[in-house]
């Protein structure tokens, strides 16, 4: 049986270099008015359930705003790859919604 190596047989190290740490990458969160938000509604590959989709959000916040959405329009959902997903057709609550709170540009 062949031997593991574990950083190429390094166990300790005191050299600081060795251990750097990579910076951390932050997302800007743009505001509501400058955002083009669209929605719309899809059943395919999800067994002939309807669910409304919420692309194009962008910045931190976004399972803040899917949570809302989801209390807003009493049901379930979740975010996936940066969509908001809703469970059923809900494209007109969630459009009124997002031009309450403000979003300059939301597409149905």
């Amino acid at each position: 049986m062949a031997k593991k190596s574990f950083l190429n047989g390094l166990v300790y190290s005191t050299n600081t270099e060795l251990m750097k740490k990579e910076p951390e990458v932050q997302n800007e969160t743009i505001a509501p008015a400058n955002q083009s938000v669209s929605v719309r509604i899809e059943t395919k590959h999800r067994a002939g359930k309807t669910v409304t989709l919420v692309e194009g959000y962008q910045g931190e916040g976004i399972e803040k705003v899917g949570k809302q959405l989801k209390n807003y329009c009493a049901t379930g959902g979740t975010i996936d790859n940066g969509i908001i997903v809703i469970q059923g057709n809900h494209r007109e609550k969630i459009v009124q919604w997002l031009k309450k709170q403000g979003f300059g540009k939301v597409k149905s």
